[in-house]
This record gives C-alpha cells, structure tokens and sequence, in this order.
C-alpha cells in the first residue's frame, strides 16, 4: 500500500513554511534547550495528506515557543569545526559553516564527509539530529541536513563511543534474546531527573557490559545482512515502544527510538557499509540505553493484539488514519503514526499489518481528550502501579 502524496499547492507551503523556519528559528528553546519540531511535523503532515491551510495552521501554532537564531559570534570553518563540539550555543556558527559547505559540495558530498565523524554522538538530545538528518534525506532538503549537522556538533554527545568499531563477538544473539539479557539488571537506582543525565548514570553504571551486548549482535558488510538486521531492529524498536504500554499511555523517550530508528532506514541508503554497520549499532546501543533509563519496562504484546476502540468504527484504514492526524498538534503522534505506517506498509508482513495498525490506533487513542505521554519512564510506572 502506498499513498499520493503529490499535492503541489501544499508541497509549496511546506517549501515555503520550512524555508521561515530555516531562517527564523534556532533548532531549540528553552527551557532545558527542547527541539524544535517543526520540520519534522511538518513533513510528517505533508505526507499524511495536509492542505496548505492545515500546514500554516500548525506552523501559527507552533512557533510561539520558538526562539529567533542568535547573532553570529565567530567563524567556525574547515580548520576548527570539530573544536566546539558539544558546544549548544553554537548552533548559528555550526548552520552557517554547513550551509556554506552544502551550497559549495551538494549535499550529499558534504554528508559524506563530515558524518562519519559525527556519527557516535548522534545519540544527542535524544535523538534529535538523527531523527532531524531523516527528515533532510527523505524529503530532499539540503537546507535542512544543514540544519542537522549544525545539531548533530552543537549538541555532540559521545555516548556512541563506548562502542564504535567495536570487534564483532565470536557469540552470536539476536536483539530479543540480548534484551532477555539486560531485563536482568538493576536499573532501581537509575531514575533521576533529565535524559541526558539518566544516560550518563546508565553509561558509568552498565558502560562495561554494554559493548558486550552490542559485540554479540554480529552484522557484516554483506547488504542482505544489513538489511536483516535493519529489518530486525525496526521491529525490536517497535516492539518496546508498543508492547510496554501501561495505563493508556506510551513512552515519550521509547517513541523517540522509533523515530530515530526510522531516522537510520532512511540514511542507510546514502552510506557506505561500514558506516551503515556504524550507524546501527550505534541505533541498537540508543536501544539498550532507553530501555534500561526508562526503568526496563516488561513487555506483553496482548497489550495492543487485544486491543480494541470505537476508533476502529471511525476509520477504515491506514490513509483515514493518517489524513486523522492532520487535525492533531502534537507533533510526536503525527510523527509516530507516519512512521509505524511506512514500516508497515512497506516491510510488514500479513500477520504483522493488524498488529502496527492496532499499535498506530491505540497510539492515537492515547493522546485524545487530554491524554500524555509517559515522561518518567515506563518501566518505573509498570513497578509503581502494577496492578492498574
């Protein structure tokens, strides 16, 4: 199944509300220097069938958080790009560098040579400058891959270092049974306030055992072998987000793998093998980091196989659900959605298709009538209230 998503007049607003965006906004704002969504929801919407109207609606909507991009303070430049990694006020130093080297290369030639660099801290901002790099790729955006790259540096977090051009185990597992592995270990002394420093607390506490875990998840250069496991991974990350649902709601940082995840699908076809391998292992560490900071939720597919809701009175099929979205403000469900379904529609199997769809249904129902995602991690919810 596939959807006509050529509609030129909203394909045109979209062009023109990303170039404001481009110029306007930095990529987050504060408190706590969130992201800005707006690329992705807006691409997302395009493709679930929005009108220009729906599009600048949302735009109108969402942009009275947003924070104008800050005046430039110096150059970064060819010589000294890599000095202020990890530096998140410089974010408008690090666009314009990129624009400047995008404009003279093209934009794939300039992926290919500065993302091998930054590729171990694409884990930042909780996935962020993946997920925002995706998007660049998938719609044709070489504005917006600047945009991502100037993030990917200005929020550099090298978590993806702790495993990069790590040696492949003699021992071979698959995720699931590396997952049974990590359900064993302690994380009650993991929660905590902030992502990033629950993730650190995750890497000095487990940073040993974690390149283990990754060494036995053994990938070649073979292309069928990457597509397996890309294949494998998708469906793993799916599973967690899906199958630890608790009280009707989904975990905000594990939708974030999802997203992410599709993130990598879409980049895999631009690399080179060795840093597609790169890339999704450093995916599948981003994996056993959330499951582990979001309190290593137990998982029961029954949770969504047994689901049921008057939302499947409401609509048919994928295309109703997805055109359903376009009336939603929150940028994460419309984000979701489009992602569960492109899986689906494009690698999901006959027994698998009820499954996402149910999983995209249930998503949706969880954040009507003042619903909200899991923000303190679902595993930890699972202990507290076991038996709601």
């Amino acid at each position: 199944m596939s959807l006509n998503i050529s509609q030129p007049e909203s394909y045109e607003k979209l062009k023109q509300l990303l170039n404001v965006n481009h110029e306007t906004f930095k990529i987050s704002f504060s408190p706590n220097y969130f992201a800005n969504h707006l690329v992705h929801a807006l691409c997302s919407l395009y493709y679930s069938g929005a009108s220009p109207d729906q599009l600048q609606e949302f735009f109108d909507f969402y942009t009275d958080k947003l924070e104008k991009l800050e005046e430039v303070k110096y150059e970064i430049n060819r010589k000294n790009w890599t000095e202020f990694l990890g530096k998140r006020d410089n974010y408008t130093e690090y666009l314009i560098f990129f624009q400047e080297q995008i404009s003279e290369q093209g934009m794939l030639e300039a992926l290919d040579e500065f993302l091998p660099r930054l590729i171990p801290g694409l884990a930042a901002a909780a996935l962020h400058p993946l997920i925002h790099l995706g998007y660049a790729i998938e719609f044709d955006l070489p504005h917006v891959a600047a945009e991502a790259l100037a993030y990917a540096c200005a929020f550099y977090f090298p978590l993806g270092e702790l495993i990069d051009n790590l040696p492949q185990s003699n021992e071979s597992k698959s995720i699931s049974e590396l997952l049974n592995i990590a359900s064993n270990l302690d994380v009650s002394k993991l929660r905590g306030e902030g992502l990033r420093s629950k993730i650190e607390n995750v890497a000095d506490t487990y940073g040993h055992l974690l390149p283990e875990l990754i060494a036995k998840w053994k990938i070649t250069e073979d292309p069928k072998v990457i597509t397996e496991k890309s294949d494998e991974l998708t469906r793993e990350s799916l599973k967690l987000f899906a199958d630890s649902t608790h009280l009707n709601q989904f975990d905000f940082f594990l939708l974030h793998q999802v997203t992410g995840n599709h993130a990598v699908r879409t980049l895999l076809p631009i690399l080179p093998q060795n840093q597609q391998i790169r890339l999704l292992r450093i995916n599948l560490l981003t994996y056993f980091v959330l499951f582990l900071t979001m309190g290593a939720p137990s998982l029961d597919q029954s949770k969504i196989t047994t689901y049921s809701s008057d939302t499947f009175k409401e609509v048919n099929d994928w295309k109703q659900l997805l055109k359903k979205t376009t009336y939603h403000k929150d940028e994460h469900l419309i984000k979701v959605v489009r992602n569960i379904y492109q899986f689906d529609a494009e690698h999901g199997t006959q027994e698998e298709h009820p499954y996402y769809y149910k999983l995209a249904v249930k998503a949706w129902d969880s954040m009507q009538n003042g619903g909200k995602w899991c923000f303190s991690g679902i595993g930890f919810s699972q202990k507290s209230t076991p038996n709601l």
